[in-house]
């Protein structure tokens, strides 16, 4: 026998529910049948109303329980009612951009070639590779093609001072 049953839990009104509500619903039958039990001590109900309204109000509470819950709808959040700020730029900003941003260096080794074999196999087995750094065949079908200006531009970036990038010009040390 389970733990805390007796007539009360092997009733029709408990037995009736499922397996998992049978204790709650046995507790409800227990808290009316005692009140029942005032009210029939005391004579109060000859025709037994009282005793109707308790069961009825039993059987309203457990179908409560047994219904599933309402579905609940998920509401999406609201659109912001102010723009977002722009973000301050900077020489700090523009600098950590610079640090992260993608090099050459970085470029040719996140680049593989097709059907290449790897000179060092035991590079490759720990998920290590080179790429094309330092390699002859780059992989590339077509060279960028630059034009002077953009060549003066690459050159006034990769100088430290305007009278080095004055001195190449006269000089004319690029091709």
């Amino acid at each position: 026998m389970l733990p805390h049953t007796g007539f009360i839990y092997y009733s029709d009104i408990v037995q009736d529910t499922p397996p998992d509500l049978r204790r709650k619903a046995a507790r409800l039958v227990a808290a009316k049948s005692t009140l029942a039990a005032r009210v029939d001590a005391c004579h109060e109900s000859s025709d037994g109303h009282v005793g109707q309204m308790f069961r009825e109000e039993i059987e309203k509470k457990l179908d409560k329980l047994t219904e599933p819950p309402p579905v609940k709808f998920v509401k999406p959040l609201p659109k912001p009612i102010d723009a977002g700020r722009k973000k301050r730029g900077g020489k700090r900003v523009r600098k950590m951009k610079e640090r992260y941003a993608m090099t050459e260096f970085r470029k040719q080794a996140n680049r593989l070639n097709f059907a290449d074999i790897e000179d060092d196999a035991y590079q490759e087995d720990l998920g290590y590779t080179r790429g094309t750094i330092g390699k002859t065949g780059t992989g590339r079908i077509r060279l960028p093609q630059i034009d002077e200006k953009t060549k003066v531009c690459m050159l006034l970036v990769t100088c430290s001072s305007y009278f080095e990038v004055k001195d190449m010009i006269k000089f004319r040390m690029w091709k």
